[in-house]
Parts: C-alpha cells; sequence; structure tokens
C-alpha cells in the first residue's frame, strides 16, 4: 500500500506529495555541489515511500517521521555530505518557523494581531476567547490536559488578518495534534469541532435572518 495522507505539524492530515521529498533532496544535493544522475532523487523518493510503507502501514506518517526517513536513507547509500546538507536544510527550516512564531507570540502579547470576521470587520484578536474556549471545552474530563501547551500551539499558528473561522479551527489542529498521546484528546477535538459548528449553524441562520427569513412558528 503507498502513502496517501501526511500529518502535518499542526495536527491536519493532507494529501501526501512525493515531489516535496523530490525538491527537498535536490536541494540539498545542490548545497553539496554534487552531480546526481538522472532520476536519482526519485530513486530516492521511491526508497523512502517504501520504508514508509513498510513502518507504518494504516498509520498516517508525520512530516517530522518522512523527513527522518529521507536522512536515513541517504545515510544509508553512503551519501553523508548529501544527508548532511539534508539536515541543514531542515533546520534552517525550523528555525525559520520558529521565528516567525516568536514573532506572531510577540504581536499576539502587543495587541497586534488582527482578526477578520465574517462581516469583513477587522477587530483586534482577544487570547482570552481562546483560552476560555479550550478550558470550557475540557470540562468535565477526568484526564489531565495540556492546557497552557494547547493554547501556545494555537496562538503559534495565528497570523494579522486571520478569520472567525480559522480562528476556531486553529485549537481543534492544535488538540489533534495530541491524540496519540492519549485518547482524552479525541475527545476535547470532537468537543471544540461541535462548538464550532455550533457557531456557524447560529451565525447562517443570523444572517439569514438579517436578509429577511423567519423561522417557521
Amino acid at each position: 500500500m503507498r502513502i496517501a495522507k501526511v500529518k502535518k505539524r499542526n495536527g491536519s492530515v493532507v494529501d501526501f506529495d512525493r515531489g516535496r521529498i523530490e525538491r527537498a533532496i535536490e536541494k540539498a544535493c545542490v548545497a553539496t555541489g554534487a552531480g546526481v544522475a538522472s532520476g536519482f532523487c526519485a530513486s530516492v523518493a521511491d526508497d523512502v515511500i517504501r520504508v514508509l510503507d513498510q513502518k507504518h502501514g494504516e498509520h498516517t506518517p508525520g512530516v517530522e517521521e518522512i523527513q527522518d526517513v529521507v536522512e536515513m536513507t541517504l545515510a544509508e547509500r553512503g551519501l553523508f555530505e548529501i544527508a548532511k546538507a539534508y539536515v541543514l536544510y531542515r533546520r534552517e527550516h525550523a528555525d525559520a518557523r520558529m521565528h516567525r512564531q516568536e514573532d506572531i507570540l510577540e504581536r499576539i502579547e502587543r495587541r497586534d494581531i488582527h482578526v477578520r470576521k465574517r462581516s469583513g470587520e477587522r477587530v483586534a484578536f482577544d487570547p482570552l476567547e481562546i483560552n476560555a474556549a479550550v478550558a470550557d471545552g475540557c470540562r468535565g474530563l477526568e484526564e489531565p490536559v495540556d492546557i497552557d501547551g494547547i493554547i501556545h500551539d494555537t496562538e503559534r499558528s495565528l497570523y494579522d488578518g486571520i478569520t472567525t473561522s480559522e480562528i476556531d479551527l486553529a485549537p481543534i489542529m492544535a488538540v489533534r495534534a495530541r491524540i496519540e498521546r492519549d485518547p482524552v484528546y479525541s475527545t476535547l477535538a470532537a468537543r471544540l469541532l461541535s462548538n464550532k459548528l455550533y457557531k456557524e449553524v447560529l451565525d447562517v441562520r443570523e444572517r439569514a435572518v438579517k436578509n429577511g427569513w423567519r423561522p417557521f412558528e
């Protein structure tokens, strides 16, 4: 069975794109000045996918797991310089993500992040709303939940001009990334998703009423 899906760092699941593996390997080759035969990157990608299929089966691998296999595959082929360049490539991207996330957290503290409401209005992001939503979802759960970690990961995924719908989705993604650690996060994700859908239904109803629709008596 060929791998079909990949779990991103924020917990979302997307279609697997082998082209991303090939492009990253190609960049590592260019960085070392190594001349490689036509089809080399595709050949490495084939080996990576074969290992992932054997290792994970029905399990959906994460981005970091795939990158680990790429490193291992390059090293097993004796391509240590290219493997080293690939490690540096990963580190540079990780550093860039960290800087972006730190910038977002600083802007949140300054109240410099704005939310685009469904009406088009831009308002300042209020972190207390996410705190309250996560805390409300955790109410009554017997197992301990990393509320602070969820809120922190949620805030790191924000950006200026984010929509209210995306904000509602952000903590769900942060929780989904933790489901494999403890089943309690599956319950929390379901609760947050239910609240999101409920808010969307109310919003649709409110807009319909404003446009002249009247519910049946």
